[in-house]
């Protein structure tokens, strides 16, 4: 199994003042091996601040890019799609469709009270209009836990969508019932199930050494 290191990048890395952001150094991150980035685009109704900088810094770099969406289910949807979609420059708001070296990301991670069936559907919803805008399906990033009790205990999710697990420690990676079994009931091998694997976040120290302002960068094990 081919495999790449990315990183995943938000303007905490760039320190996590709005006011004072400090570009990351990709170079650097490049040199140490990462070989792509995932660059946050928009969490709910906002825009990244620091995605301009770092969207053009990995670039210039040479890095792989990609970028994710942190969506809050239960709140404005189009809202939510249109700060993803669109960038502002000079206080115009203008269309954004960028090119990505894989699949962006729909970063399923925040809890919420809805029930399970809305939160299906407003995901469903997002995953469309993502596909819809771009031409490609993203990938839908998650853990085990958080899915199956904030956004769906089914199975099946394997047939048609891939996934992004965040897992941290050795050994396979724990996914969700949708990846573990197919809609029919087949079992899915594990190594087979995920596209991407987050297995290093907070706490980890590895910021400094790959060129960012923040103490720890989150770090995946990406298919070729």
């Amino acid at each position: 199994m081919d495999l790449e290191l990315w990183a995943d990048i938000c303007y905490y890395q760039n320190g996590g003042d709005a006011a004072n952001l400090r570009p990351v150094d990709f170079k650097k991150m490049r040199a140490a091996g990462v070989a792509g980035v995932c660059i946050r685009k928009s969490v709910g109704y906002y825009r990244d601040v620091a995605f301009d900088m770092n969207w053009d810094g990995a670039g210039f770099a040479g890095l792989k890019r990609t970028l994710y969406t942190v969506p809050y289910v239960g709140y404005d949807t189009q809202r939510q799609l249109t700060a993803m979609t669109t960038v502002v420059r000079n206080g115009i708001v203008t269309p954004f469709v960028p090119r990505l070296d894989r699949p962006m990301w729909l970063d399923c991670e925040r809890t919420h009270t809805l029930g399970l069936q809305r939160a299906t559907n407003e995901v469903m919803w997002y995953l469309v209009k993502l596909a819809e805008w771009y031409g490609e399906n993203p990938d839908i990033y998650t853990a085990r836990y958080v899915w199956e009790r904030y956004f769906s205990d089914k199975p099946g999710w394997v047939d048609g969508w891939r996934i992004v697990v965040a897992n941290y420690g050795a050994g396979i990676p724990t996914l969700p019932k949708g990846w573990r079994t197919k809609a029919d009931g087949t079992a899915v091998p594990a190594m087979q199930a995920w596209r991407g694997w987050q297995y290093s976040a907070d706490g980890n120290g590895q910021g400094k050494a790959l060129g960012c302002w923040s103490a720890a960068v989150d770090l995946s094990w990406q298919k070729v």
